[in-house]
């Protein structure tokens, strides 16, 4: 992975420092503040953990942190929340990136805030994540007032940049005793920590956080029970006033959990980067899994797509994922119908102005039969269809045979997690025969067996005849060395829909939303900005 040391100008010559890890220019970005004391250190655990072929990260020195001096804002005794959220919000702009969230760490979480609260902050932010953050009220042990009148008190004597010892062994004594800080962070770092901690306007802090909620800014909120520095309590008051979409809470983890719970928080994160997007574009592209599946089948296409014009919504259907099957009544009662009508439902509920339906494999069905459904045909811009399943049953698939195994499967399974000789086979035939991850909940396969034996092609092809009556554009992805759905299956669909745009590639197989990502990506989006 590249990890690069790289620096911001600023007017007064001095440089904001921040380490950049993945491509250097890439779809989205992850811009992440840490706390006080702090530097980019403090994500090196979570940071690559984020980075994907079409995201990035980075981190940056706050002013008074490591390598960042504090004379970017005038000296140290100019450090203060203010002049720490300005110096943000004048690097931004500068980084030219597509998109972004921000993700702040502890006082990072207030600096994250609002930054993003900011109107100069470029309309490209996706959404804000906060870790641990400190809130709206004290922390314990804490009173503002109090240690706002100490720390008057200490930037009269650090005016002239020199530090009194009295000093470092106040700070030394707050930080290292009491919070438990390394003994080794520079006395500076504590000094700019307690400036930037206790110049904190909380009445300005509610402000922001009401602005973004009334503008419905994306939110993450991760917390720790353990945390002993900022009660966890805190940052769900937070998230209920920032009316958080996504709340994790951490058993374990204590206060740094960019680093004791790295791989967990990398995990929920990503998870949420990916199903959000700028909710004031005009158009959205709906992602429609295969089975088995799940929005991360598009986690390499979704973040090539995402622009000021255009989001991406990427369901995880019924039995996959994170949604469960009882959303169609049960395991035993998912079909192929059932999840056209949960799809068909759900777009009626959001209401897209303008929306591409886009399915892979066996999404393809549910693209056709959900694009086909009239009360959605006036906001329906058009089609994609990724190596999708077509008018006849691929050459693996034995319908009759395969229909009494399922019948006989939906008989024997009662419960959504049931394991059973049938549903043990089924996963068996999926993992060594189809070729997919042996990771896949063995429900997964299940529910992926009942929704393709379900699938009724005589209706299919009236929906198709219906899109092809309609005129409705079609863009058709497919790859030559396809082993699940043959080619040729690709091919006479296309030629039924009319397709208006048809793209095939020597390789990528089955999995083209990722092996063929670039591509799709850019031949897409010349697709309908032409519509």
């Amino acid at each position: 992975m590249k990890i690069t040391q790289k620096s911001l100008s600023f007017a007064n010559k001095q440089l904001l420092h921040y380490t950049q890890w993945g491509p250097p220019t890439a779809a989205s970005t992850v811009v992440l503040l840490h706390g006080a004391p702090g530097s980019h250190l403090d994500f090196e655990d979570l940071a690559p953990l984020l980075v994907s072929p079409t995201q990035n990260v980075i981190a940056f020195d706050l002013p008074g942190n490591g390598r960042t001096s504090a004379d970017l804002v005038g000296g140290l005794s100019h450090v203060s929340t203010k002049s720490v959220n300005d110096t943000v919000i004048n690097a931004l702009p500068q980084l030219s990136m597509n998109n972004f969230v921000l993700v702040g760490h502890s006082v990072g979480g207030r600096t994250t805030i609002e930054v993003a609260a900011n109107p100069l902050i470029p309309s490209q932010i996706r959404g804000i994540a906060l870790l641990n953050p400190m809130g709206l009220r004290d922390i314990r042990g804490q009173n503002l007032r109090h240690q706002n009148f100490i720390a008057i008190f200490m930037r009269f004597f650090t005016r002239n940049g020199t530090i009194p010892s009295f000093l470092n062994l106040y700070t030394r004594q707050v930080y290292v005793k009491q919070l438990g800080f390394s003994d080794t962070i520079p006395t500076i770092d504590f000094l700019g920590a307690f400036y930037r901690m206790t110049s904190a306007n909380l009445k300005r802090i509610k402000q922001a956080a009401q602005m973004l909620r009334n503008k419905q800014v994306p939110v993450f909120l991760g917390v720790a029970k353990t945390d002993r520095f900022v009660d966890h309590k805190i940052g769900l008051e937070l998230g209920s006033v920032l009316n958080a979409q996504t709340v994790k809470v951490y058993e374990r983890g204590g206060h740094n959990i960019p680093k004791s719970q790295a791989e967990a928080v990398a995990k929920d994160l990503k998870l949420w980067i990916e199903q959000v997007g700028l909710d004031d574009a005009p158009l959205t592209i709906v992602m429609l899994h295969g089975c088995p599946g799940s929005h991360l089948d598009y986690q390499y296409l979704a973040p090539l797509v995402v622009n000021e014009d255009s989001k991406v919504v990427s369901f995880d259907l019924p039995g996959n994922g994170t949604t469960s099957a009882k959303v169609v009544g049960g395991l035993p009662k998912l079909t192929a119908e059932s999840i056209v009508k949960v799809v068909i439902s759900a777009l009626r509920q959001l209401s897209f102005k303008k929306f591409i339906l886009l399915g892979h494999s066996l999404g393809g069905h549910t693209t056709l039969q959900v694009a086909a459904e009239s009360s959605l045909a006036p906001n329906l811009l058009g089609i994609s269809l990724l190596n999708p399943m077509g008018l006849r049953p691929p050459r693996w698939q034995y319908p009759m045979i395969q229909c009494t195994f399922a019948s006989l499967m939906r008989y024997y399974t009662t419960n959504d997690d049931d394991s059973n000789v049938l549903t043990r086979w089924n996963r068996s035939f999926y993992v060594n025969n189809l070729r997919f991850p042996s990771t896949i909940p063995e429900s997964h396969f299940t529910a992926a067996c009942f929704r393709i034996t379900s699938t009724n092609y005589h209706q299919i092809a009236i929906d198709v005849e219906i899109l092809r009556q309609r005129k409705v554009p079609v863009f058709m992805a497919l790859s030559s060395n396809d082993r699940v759905v043959e080619p040729d299956i690709g091919h006479e669909l296309a030629a039924a829909l009319n397709a208006d745009t048809i793209k095939v590639w020597d390789k990528g197989g089955h999995n083209i939303p990722k092996s063929q990502a670039a591509n799709i990506a850019q031949e897409l989006q010349i697709w309908y900005q032409a519509l």
